[in-house]
């Protein structure tokens, strides 16, 4: 396919997203998908608290979100693995200005999938031939 061809509607598309780049905003767009998959807002995690050298104490700001982005990536428990995602992408056209071309940027919005129980039960099946607990251990 043309990389300058649009995608079309229904079409799968992966890319590599690099969670470390703020300037691309792949740590935002990542937490933003993690969100949805969770039905949570960013509000649910301004604050978290961890156990460290026996102690509880309380992250802020973007250290608890890391934190909790970090916790969802794990990679022994995958807690999002076979979890489907709605991404709706809204292209938005910026006019050339200065030195700068004109190009188009995209904005998206997270939103969450409803699962039956009978989805849930063949999610918790992959998860289980990939060797990853449950789904419901690995939310917590």
């Amino acid at each position: 396919m043309n990389d300058v061809e649009p995608h079309k509607v229904g079409e799968v598309v992966s890319y590599i997203e690099d969670v470390a780049n703020e300037q691309t905003g792949g740590g935002s767009r990542m937490l933003k998908a993690l969100l949805a998959i969770r039905d949570m807002t960013d509000d649910e995690i301004s604050k978290v608290e961890i156990e460290k050298d026996g102690k509880i104490r309380e992250l802020e700001g973007p250290n608890a979100k890391r934190h909790w982005l970090v916790k969802f990536l794990n990679q022994e428990t995958q807690p999002c693995a076979f979890l489907p995602v709605v991404c709706e992408v809204e292209p938005r056209p910026v006019a050339a200005k200065g030195d700068k071309p004109a190009a188009v940027f995209s904005k998206e919005r997270w939103s969450t999938v409803s699962l039956t129980e009978a989805e849930c039960d063949a999610i918790d099946a992959k998860r289980a031939e990939a060797k990853l607990p449950n789904l419901a251990d690995a939310m917590k």
